[in-house]
């Protein structure tokens, strides 16, 4: 709530310094800083790990990384591996673009041409049909990745106790 009465109280108010005096003619260095910093997240990371349920020291340090600006070996290597990924991904758009344009499955590149038509006089039905084509695609994947779990789970006493179909 604003208990300021008129507009240049307001203002006067937001002129005032945020910190007292002393923050201003003596700052503290770029290494008070940092230790103060490093204080705070192993203060804050004892708590963590003192409360109830224990959160553990590795968890918190993700959480509490104050040190951004630090150069992180581990944090450039998954950075390259995100826009190894995506430029993956972009290129096999693009090699599923060409094979479908390319005539070597006509109906595949006529359907797709029909679809452009379409697209083209109906500019509204664009969006709808990009995400059911990635439902779709999802779909289509499915049945692979529903085996392969299927294949890797090896039923044993612990898992049939209680199954009607065990």
């Amino acid at each position: 709530t604003f208990k300021h009465k008129s507009g240049t109280a307001l203002a006067y108010r937001y002129a005032q310094p945020v910190l007292p005096d002393k923050w201003y003619l003596q700052p503290l260095t770029e290494i008070e800083r940092r230790q103060m910093m490093k204080a705070h997240s192993s203060m804050i990371m004892k708590r963590l790990y003192n409360s109830n349920p224990s959160i553990p020291e590795s968890v918190s340090k993700e959480l509490l990384d104050f040190s951004k600006q630090e150069v992180s070996i581990k944090g450039i290597k998954s950075s390259i591996a995100r826009i190894e990924r995506v430029v993956t991904n972009l290129t096999s758009v693009g090699d599923n673009f060409s094979y479908v344009f390319s005539w070597e499955s006509i109906p595949l590149t006529a359907f797709a041409q029909l679809v452009m038509v379409f697209v083209i006089h109906h500019p509204n039905t664009f969006l709808p049909m990009v995400l059911l084509s990635i439902v779709f695609q999802s779909l289509m994947r499915f049945p692979s990745r529903h085996q392969r779990v299927l294949e890797r789970c090896v039923p044993d006493n612990w898992l049939s106790v209680g199954m009607a179909f065990a």
